[in-house]
């Protein structure tokens, strides 16, 4: 549903300007254009007066119904949908999955899939035509294509394909390295390839590093970082904040045996010149050439 053009339309059929299809609804004429460039969207109740005002048929919204990209409840109408936390509606979500900006707290398909059939129960929805088998068997066909969970399946799975580039309490092997990026002290993006110490998800990655090493000091200056882990068919890119851990305990816990015991470290894991990095992400970038998936967004 391509909200945007849909109301531009209206506004056009109307012969009114953006100023004066702003004054019927008593909106701002920006709040009009925002609409028709997709940069926002209307609230229910705007959209609701726009399809009384103009006598538009919601249809003419809906003419190839939606489905909300997490449940895949049908979107008919604009009571259908979710709002965000400004009141205005979302396009990709039901009123029942998303509300004040927030998808509801459902973890997995599986949980999504009994949280659906239950709610049909309550409301009787079953029939000797239509039965509780044929809903499961089309929830378990369709979640797993929708925005929320191929989401969710591109963040798993880039989570065990970072986990298995970290040391994680084992041994360096060849394939545990990837890409920081930092500004150096110029305000140059300068990048260099580093060994991940542990991850937990994609959420939060440790390294392990000297004190007076260059990245230390583009830390200290500004610490923000990109992370990029590749391979010839994956690309994970994660932007986010990084910091400087210095205490025993936790270099203890997240780095790894061989960096103690390099000989820029004599007092090993307790030298004081041996820092780890936490990097926590804010935003990812997924691609995975074997399936064509690409999925990106802010944690």
């Amino acid at each position: 549903m391509n909200l945007a053009l849909k109301i531009q339309d209206v506004r056009k059929s109307s012969g009114l300007s953006q100023g004066k299809f702003a004054n019927k609804l008593f909106v701002t004429r920006q709040a009009v254009s925002r609409w028709e460039t997709g940069e926002t969207t209307p609230t229910i109740d705007t959209l609701k007066s726009m399809f009384e005002f103009f006598n538009v048929n919601p249809s003419h919204f809906f003419e190839v119904s939606p489905i909300c990209q997490s449940c895949s409840m049908p979107l008919q109408n604009p009571d259908d949908l979710g709002q965000n936390h400004d009141k205005s509606v979302n396009l990709d979500y039901c009123k029942y999955c998303f509300g004040d900006g927030q998808l509801a707290g459902i973890s997995s398909i599986e949980e999504m899939i009994e949280t659906t059939i239950e709610a049909m129960k309550a409301e009787n929805y079953f029939t000797a035509e239509f039965t509780e088998q044929d809903e499961r068997e089309h929830l378990i066909k369709t979640l797993p294509t929708l925005k929320r969970w191929k989401r969710i399946a591109a963040i798993n799975r880039a989570k065990e394909f970072i986990k298995n580039r970290c040391v994680n309490g084992g041994t360096v092997n060849n394939d545990a390295y990837c890409t920081i990026s930092l500004i150096d002290l110029d305000g140059y993006p300068t990048s260099a390839t580093i060994t991940p110490a542990k991850s937990d998800g994609i959420e939060t990655i440790w390294f392990g590093t000297s004190l007076d090493s260059n990245k230390a000091r583009r830390i200290k200056k500004k610490p923000k970082a990109s992370i990029c882990f590749n391979s010839p068919d994956v690309n994970i890119s994660l932007v986010g904040d990084i910091e400087i851990v210095s205490d025993f305990t936790t270099k203890k816990e997240v780095l790894y045996e061989e960096i103690s015991k390099m000989p820029y470290f004599p007092q090993g894991m307790a030298d004081p010149n041996l820092i780890a990095l936490k990097f926590t992400t804010k935003r990812f970038d997924i691609w995975f050439g074997d399936t064509e998936s690409w999925e990106k967004g802010k944690l």
